[in-house]
């Protein structure tokens, strides 16, 4: 028996002029990650994306844009003897609100920041993430 669990999540930018930064929240034990969970009930992938990114971000879903779909990433494990297969969406996920973000406490995220691109790939916690922000670097080029 496989358990299966569907997440998703955002490779969040901010543009201002020329200049575009990366988005990531610095979780308790695990680093720096980007804003990710579950896919509820009757959600699609890029309504829980959104979703998400406001939630641990603390930024209002009417200043989130999803611009594409990025991709996702399959992976598995076993917990308490269970194999459990996990499906992550990834999507692009435009900021454009004027106010600061703000980390979500209660899920132990202790600080949220953007980044320049190059940075954002040093700091990013999970080396299977980088890719997903050199694709975003990408679709924004072409754009």
């Amino acid at each position: 028996m496989v358990k299966t669990h569907v997440s998703s999540g955002g490779v969040v930018v901010k543009t201002k002029g020329k200049e575009t930064r990366f988005l990531l929240l610095n979780k308790a034990g695990q680093g720096w990650v980007m804003p990710k969970g579950h896919v509820e009930e009757g959600e699609t992938p890029e309504v829980a994306a959104k979703r998400e990114v406001s939630e641990e971000a603390g930024i209002s879903l009417n200043d989130l844009r999803v611009l594409t779909e990025l991709g996702k990433v399959e992976y598995s494990f076993v917990k308490d003897g269970v194999e459990n297969q996990k499906i992550v969406h990834i999507f692009l996920v435009q900021d454009d609100s004027s106010n600061p973000p703000h980390p979500l406490q209660a899920e132990d995220f202790l600080e949220v920041r953007y980044f320049e691109k190059d940075q954002a790939l040093k700091t990013i916690a999970h080396e299977n993430m980088k890719e997903f922000i050199s694709k975003a670097w990408d679709y924004l080029r072409r754009e």
